[in-house]
């Protein structure tokens, strides 16, 4: 494939920290939180907090900023996911 993105391993890693994040912030099943006891807003609030720090570094990374300056953002993108995916 002459078209292939090289991934470097730190953004892969990158990715699947952002990505293992995500799925600790649980789907609709972690229910209303407006029904959350304080300690279950507190564990959400920091867990929202890992994941934000993560998505963060994984956009700040420097393929990823000249990804989106050259308009490749989401080609990168998929491109990164599907390697997180393999490598995990």
């Amino acid at each position: 494939m002459a078209n292939a993105i090289e991934l470097p391993d730190d953004l892969i890693a990158l990715q699947r920290a952002a990505d293992e994040a995500l799925a600790a912030l649980g789907g609709p099943d972690v229910g209303s939180p407006s029904n959350w006891s304080p300690r279950q807003r507190q564990e959400w609030d920091e867990r929202w907090e890992t994941y934000r720090q993560a998505a963060h570094a994984l956009n700040a990374h420097p393929l990823m900023r000249q990804a989106a300056a050259e308009r490749r953002h989401r080609e990168l993108r998929n491109a990164l996911r599907a390697a997180a995916r393999c490598h995990g």
